[in-house]
């Protein structure tokens, strides 16, 4: 017991010293922070020891540190052990050195956190076996960013594309036979539909196309399947990441492709011989194939893209654990999390322009 005590003592008069370092350093070294960081958790390592604390501001740390919500994952509680006593050590240190200058106290607090943030998120990043900076050299790695940005944005396009053709075709399906517009005032957003159409036609296309590595052609889910195969660093991580590529993960790729397949119907005679002005008569079917294709394709994007989203930065990681992968990675919160948003502002403008153009005809 006494032993932990003086143990304590020492890592807590090892800690503040190589705080004292880092206050004065402009940039803080990697290497100062990893021996700091160290420390804290070997603090906390003996804080969770059955050892009584010698005052009250400690006793107060180890109550809190050994209480930690039990819902929240291995990361978020190790981050607030090393938060919480960082302060303290902080505290220490600017009661220590009678430090009066509050704002670069603060400042260097902060700087101090982002390291720990930072590092903390590393090093659980560094821990699962099939993130993509784990088994792949830095030059695949930039290959992946790139081709996961461009599905991303592939998706992205293709969700708001849904969206905006959702709102019109209730609008004109639903709304339009009941309260009415002047048929005039659809042309644009008909013309949009049928150019949206287009747009969600070849994405589904794009992406569940099957990939020709050695043209280079066809990139899809296929594609980057493939390429992070032939990208991994080993035959055992590549054994690992077939094992991946098995399961669910196949069996929506078929559903995919099935659906893909349903499309081609719909792309040969929609491209060739669509009459942009029957479009109130497109059968909601259509629209319910290509939701279905993306749902299936943010299912797939989110195991294929190996937490490359999740672990992207600590901010990154919470928003998805609140709001979902879909959400905060597919989708343009812009729009989905608008209840108003610029076509229903748009749609608004042409009903006014109803009432009024009725009014005056009377």
């Amino acid at each position: 017991m006494e032993n932990n005590q003086a143990s304590l003592d020492i890592l807590f008069n090892n800690a503040i010293n190589i705080i004292h370092i880092i206050y004065e350093q402009e940039k803080i070294n990697d290497e100062d922070i990893n021996d700091l960081l160290q420390l804290i958790d070997n603090i906390a390592f003996l804080l969770k020891e059955d050892i009584e604390v010698s005052c009250s501001d400690l006793s107060h740390i180890k109550d809190s540190i050994n209480k930690i919500d039990n819902s929240k994952d291995d990361e978020s509680r190790h981050l607030y052990q090393r938060e919480y006593i960082t302060h303290f050590l902080m505290h220490l240190y600017k009661n220590q050195e009678r430090i009066s200058d509050e704002e670069k106290y603060v400042d260097r607090l902060s700087d101090i956190r982002n390291e720990i943030t930072e590092n903390t998120h590393q090093m659980y990043s560094s821990k699962i076996d099939l993130f993509y900076k784990n088994i792949m050299s830095v030059e695949k790695q930039k290959e992946f960013e790139r081709m996961t940005d461009l599905i991303r944005d592939e998706l992205h396009v293709f969700g708001v594309n849904l969206f905006y053709c959702r709102k019109i075709m209730n609008f004109i399906d639903g709304e339009f036979s009941q309260k009415g517009v002047f048929p005039t005032d659809l042309f644009f957003i008909k013309q949009f539909v049928h150019n949206s159409f287009f747009v969600l036609i070849l994405t589904s296309e794009k992406l569940f196309a099957e990939a020709n590595l050695s043209k280079k052609k066809n990139f899809g889910f296929d594609y980057l399947k493939n390429q992070i195969s032939n990208s991994c660093s080993s035959n055992e991580i590549r054994s690992s990441i077939q094992g991946l590529f098995g399961g669910e993960f196949r069996e929506r790729m078929k559903q995919g492709r099935r659906l893909r397949a349903e499309i081609k119907d719909l792309r040969d005679s929609y491209i060739a011989h669509y009459d942009i002005y029957e479009i109130e008569h497109i059968k909601k079917v259509a629209l319910e194939l290509f939701e279905k294709i993306y749902e299936i394709s943010v299912e797939i994007f989110e195991s294929i893209s190996l937490y490359r989203f999740e672990r992207l930065n600590i901010t990154y990681k919470n928003l998805i654990k609140i709001h979902g992968f879909k959400k905060t990675v597919c989708e343009n919160a812009l729009i989905h999390e608008k209840k108003h948003t610029d076509i229903d502002s748009f749609l608004d403008v042409l009903r006014k322009k109803f009432k009024e153009n009725l009014q005056t005809r009377r």
